[in-house]
């Protein structure tokens, strides 16, 4: 008869788990680097999803506004950042500055829900 070792069982469930996750993180990164910003002026739908992550991949990182709107930044890294009033923000950030921002990834964006001038 088989034995069934449930701690190790448990410890392959959670690598793979840590594997899968790093997986999605990484196909997020890769989609949110084509990803447009999209036109302030635009009848596009509202796509910032909030403040609340849910079980959406973290991001953080340090980048330069390429260009900015009243819907986000198309920052240098690659990666688009959108913002909503829940969003803790920095107002003073324009195009140049570089920001320090916290937030997650979802359908190709980074939706921030922190972000601030770079201090050295």
């Amino acid at each position: 008869m088989a034995k069934f070792n449930l701690v190790q069982a448990n410890n392959n469930l959670f690598v793979a788990q840590a594997k899968k996750e790093q997986a999605d993180k990484a196909t997020a990164i890769i989609k949110s680097q084509s990803t447009a910003l999209p036109a302030a002026g635009s009848n596009s739908t509202y796509i910032f999803a909030g403040c609340n992550q849910l079980a959406y991949p973290s991001i953080s990182g340090t980048a330069a506004i390429a260009t900015a709107n009243k819907l986000g930044f198309s920052l240098n890294s690659g990666h688009t950042l959108l913002f909503g009033d829940c969003t803790q923000k920095d107002i003073s950030c324009g195009n140049g500055d570089v920001i320090s921002y916290v937030g997650y990834l979802k359908d190709g964006y980074v939706h921030a829900t922190s972000y601030k001038k770079y201090d050295k």
